[in-house]
């Protein structure tokens, strides 16, 4: 039965597939390889609702919004950006339209109306796109405009409202509810949680600090096992960071769920009977892969299943809640100047004592940080060969790599230097391209080999070079498709230098 359903999911037979599907979880509640599927079609046929709705009412800015979200999520990018655009022909106030058509835009490097940031501070991006795709110098500019001010302003807006959010909310009816239900928490007996409590009513971070509480307001008991049993929690054990939740195949997920103690697939599993799995497992440290990233399930760890909670790789910054008590970092990447003043994170009483909304300085990690000695960064050096590869002499490898050279691009000079940058394009800004694009000027021999990485984005960056560059310039630029990663790896070694991205980098 779920090969029929995957098969009619296959051919588009959306509602038959849910048949199947429904049909296998009255014979078997727990089937979780049903759930996962039945929760993919159910995705698929939402996204017809949403065509429906558009069919309906051509300027329904929700419907289009949400449609465009809806594609960009299944890789259908200039669709996305047709949809976003309809939505703020309708609406142009629209804040989820402008954000999803900012986003959706630097995916391609469509650039043109992007503008950039020119704050009062004097922080600026100093190479600004107009509405024609011209660069210009924001500091011979009377003030920045564009796509990108916008959302600069939505989002500054967004956070002047959420610093003052739940102002008020500590009346004394409140007060004496919450202190009757923390009162049991707190270790010291004789703690004034109410008195304390009381003394935060009316300040502007009155609702935040509030919340941050009620996170903490977990006790779990220490689970008593002969060994320390770690989780990891993530959408991610599969071939692909943005991939839906279930198994692809791929021989990434085969291995994990080899080489890993115990593998429980939850992609399908309400948060409750996930929390019943992980009390079940006694887990003692549960690991957050994902953070604030596609395919997170932060409603769990906010639930406090295990006595610690940590986030590691997934999500480059703090997750800002106190269910997560670490962070796996280095002193490069988290700057001890970052940290909050106030360490001590483990008790109700912590909170209360905590004083870090009234002092000065721009901390950023709430969590407490554990510092590895040289870079928090894990990598498998192995797969910087293919398995099974035989290992070269250095002569071999340059004979090699002349030989990869020569079948990528058989027509280039034996002189020429290959720049290379592999990232997804959206991780490419005006700035760092026009300097690409200088040195490429500077440097009549080379090339820059991207990706296309997605496809549109070569038409865009291919204008944009010639239009800030000339066609000379532009015509190095070289790009070739995606490839598996063995392959991948193989042919990166052809790159005689890699040029990152400085904001988003590749790892």
């Amino acid at each position: 039965m779920l090969l029929g359903g995957c098969l009619q999911y296959g051919l588009g037979y959306y509602g038959s597939a849910l048949q199947w599907f429904s049909r296998i979880l009255e014979l078997d509640t727990s089937h979780v390889e049903a759930m996962t599927n039945m929760a993919a079609t159910l995705f698929c046929v939402n996204r017809q609702m949403y065509e429906r709705a558009v069919l309906c009412d051509g300027t329904f800015d929700i419907a289009l919004t949400n449609l465009a979200n809806a594609v960009k999520d299944k890789g259908r990018i200039v669709d996305a950006i047709a949809y976003y655009r309809r939505a703020l022909c309708s609406n142009p106030e629209f804040d989820e339209a402008v954000c999803g058509l900012f986003i959706a835009l630097n995916f391609v490097c469509d650039w043109r109306g992007r503008g950039g940031v020119l704050l009062t501070s004097g922080d600026y991006d100093r190479w600004h796109v107009d509405d024609d795709g011209k660069i210009l110098d924001a500091r011979k500019q009377s003030g920045a405009r564009g796509l990108a001010m916008r959302v600069v302003g939505i989002v500054a807006h967004q956070l002047r409202d959420a610093s003052s959010w739940g102002q008020h909310t500590l009346r004394e009816p409140v007060i004496q509810a919450v202190e009757q239900q923390l009162r049991h928490l707190c270790e010291d007996s004789s703690f004034q949680l109410v008195t304390v409590i009381r003394r935060w009513a009316g300040k502007p971070w009155e609702g935040s600090r509030l919340t941050r509480l009620l996170e903490r307001a977990a006790r779990v008991a220490l689970r008593k096992c002969p060994q320390l049993n770690v989780g990891y929690l993530s959408s991610d054990f599969n071939n692909h960071p943005l991939a839906h939740l279930m198994n692809d195949g791929s021989v990434h997920r085969r291995q994990i769920e080899r080489e890993a103690s115990a593998f429980r697939d939850v992609s399908g599993l309400s948060p409750e009977k996930v929390l019943e799995k992980i009390g079940r497992d006694q887990i003692h440290i549960l690991v957050n892969l994902n953070g604030y990233t596609r395919g997170a399930r932060n409603e769990i760890f906010a639930a406090r299943p295990a006595p610690i909670q940590m986030s590691f790789m997934g999500f480059a910054g703090s997750l800002g809640a106190e269910w997560c008590d670490y962070i796996l970092a280095d002193s490069t990447t988290v700057p001890p100047e970052t940290l909050r003043p106030w360490r001590r994170n483990v008790s109700i009483e912590d909170v209360l004592n905590d004083n870090t909304e009234c002092s000065e300085g721009q901390w950023v990690y709430s969590e407490n940080v554990i510092f590895c000695r040289s870079t928090f960064f894990c990598c498998d050096h192995a797969q910087s060969s293919g398995q099974g590869e035989k290992i070269l002499t250095w002569d071999g490898e340059k004979r090699r790599r002349w030989e990869l050279r020569r079948q990528l691009f058989p027509s280039m000079p034996d002189d020429t230097v290959i720049l290379g940058n592999f990232n997804q394009l959206y991780k490419i800004d005006p700035t760092i391209f026009r300097s690409w694009l200088r040195i490429l000027s500077r440097v009549p021999n080379a090339i820059l080999w991207l990706l296309r990485f997605p496809e549109p984005g070569e038409i865009n960056l291919r204008a944009t070079a010639e239009s800030w560059a000339g066609p000379e310039v532009a015509k190095r630029l070289v790009f070739t498709d995606v490839a598996p990663k063995d392959q991948h790896i193989l042919r990166a070694r052809v790159c005689d230098l890699f040029l990152d991205t400085p904001e988003s980098r590749r790892y």
